[in-house]
């Protein structure tokens, strides 16, 4: 079974830890949020609404949580306020990315999240059949 991390515990990171675990695609969800209570507080209401589903560990944790994922999906950002142009949105939730990528190339290399410097991209990018071993990227320079 897949070990994913969440990071981002509103309406859209807590509706995909649900519907993961309802489905039985995942054998442990960590759920990651600014508001640490928020994340324990979805995370409880998860556990507690699938007793009779596929076994899932869901529970709230942190960054050193997410160690050996399979899987991470960041859903943080804010919602578009009143007045509020959609580019000044991208920023705002571009800069919520930044803060928690560290403004840094990450990829997942066989469950371990590698961060990957300015030196080591412009090294591949004529050549990126070099990264045949990463799984995905997590996130990306802003």
């Amino acid at each position: 079974m897949n070990k994913i991390t969440i990071i981002g515990s509103g309406s859209v990171g807590s509706t995909i830890a649900y519907t993961l675990t309802v489905q039985g695609i995942a054998s442990e969800i960590v759920m990651i949020d600014i508001n640490e209570e928020k994340a324990k507080g979805e995370a409880l209401d998860i556990r507690q609404g699938v007793p009779f589903c596929t076994p899932c560990s869901v529970y709230a944790g942190s960054y050193e949580d997410a160690k050996d994922s399979d899987i991470v999906i960041i859903t943080s950002g804010i919602a578009r306020k009143p007045g509020q142009t959609r580019l000044d949105l991208a920023q705002t939730n571009g800069n919520i990315i930044k803060s928690i990528s560290g403004g840094y190339y990450y990829v997942v290399i066989g469950g371990e999240v590698v961060k990957i410097d300015d030196d080591v991209i412009d090294g591949l990018e004529e050549g990126w059949q070099e990264l045949d071993k990463v799984d995905a990227i997590v996130a990306y320079r802003l």
